[in-house]
């Protein structure tokens, strides 16, 4: 036995929730437990951590959160953007707003059995995959409101009315590219600079005045369905569809491109 260095892996691996795989494995491999878990420090034996504060795992949610929100595929999408968002509120003490969000979404026209993802097929088609990006940036405007969302710029109070003043006119005046929104309103508040041409992208603009809703900005793309590589359709960069922002009712917030103008019609002739 390892006396003092036995007893503390025992101690250690109890704490672990390890000890009865500890003895069945017998004497010999309590150092390696110790080591491996960390708590073997030059010939003493160290505790595990002391608990997180409730700021830290505030603070752990919302990088989660954050993370959650600019790649929905890799973090589990909507359910966890709500989960994650639900959960921040009950630590802040916010109760009453906790389980509402989907009741929120839905009196505005913005859930379905799908969720905000079934919403965008509805009016675009498409799968779910495809408008996960779309999706995201609703529980973005969410976090922003009840101050969670981290951006990585913030726009003035200045620049936010300009964007908003022109907004709509622009996405409806002609077909555009991300890089061309970049030129006309600077670096977005919420997007992944390495994007992924062959996809849908969305993007969004915030204020520091989380009561200002997130403008957002999606941008279509499709292949033809071959075998790798996959051919975009619509050209090299995915292709604006439209421009959105909170409203009472989902749909009366967005303005369309001509290329969703075009998606909507065949969408709507689909329908028939």
């Amino acid at each position: 036995m390892l006396g003092a260095q036995g007893t503390g892996a025992r101690r250690a691996a109890d704490l672990l929730g390890y000890d009865s795989q500890l003895r069945a494995l017998g004497a010999g491999a309590e150092l390696d437990v110790l080591q491996l878990f960390g708590l073997w420090q030059g010939g003493r034996v160290e505790a595990p951590g002391a608990a997180r504060t409730v700021g830290e795992v505030r603070e752990r949610f919302i990088e989660r959160l954050n993370a959650a929100l600019l790649r929905p595929g890799m973090y589990g999408g909507e359910l966890t953007a709500q989960t994650v968002l639900e959960d921040l509120s009950w630590l802040d003490g916010q109760d009453d707003l906790r389980p509402h969000i989907p009741e929120t979404l839905r009196a505005a026209g913005a859930w379905s059995a799908l969720g905000v993802r079934g919403v965008f097929m509805q009016m675009f088609g498409g799968d779910a995959v495809q408008h996960a990006a779309a999706a995201s940036l609703v529980y973005a405007d969410i976090a922003h409101a009840r101050g969670y969302l981290r951006p990585q710029r913030v726009l003035t109070g200045q620049e936010y009315s300009w964007l908003r003043g022109r907004a709509r006119e622009w996405t409806a005046s002609a077909d555009r590219t991300l890089p061309d929104l970049v030129d006309a309103f600077g670096l977005p508040s919420l997007w992944r600079p390495k994007y992924n041409r062959l996809y849908p992208v969305s993007v969004g603009y915030v204020s520091a005045h989380g009561g200002d809703p997130l403008v957002a900005f999606d941008f279509w793309q499709d292949t033809d369905g071959t075998k790798p590589p996959w051919r975009p359709r619509l050209g090299p960069e995915p292709m604006l569809r439209n421009v959105r922002w909170r409203t009472d009712i989902f749909a009366d917030g967005f303005t369309f491109s001509p290329i969703g103008t075009t998606m909507l019609a065949a969408r709507d002739r689909s329908q028939d």
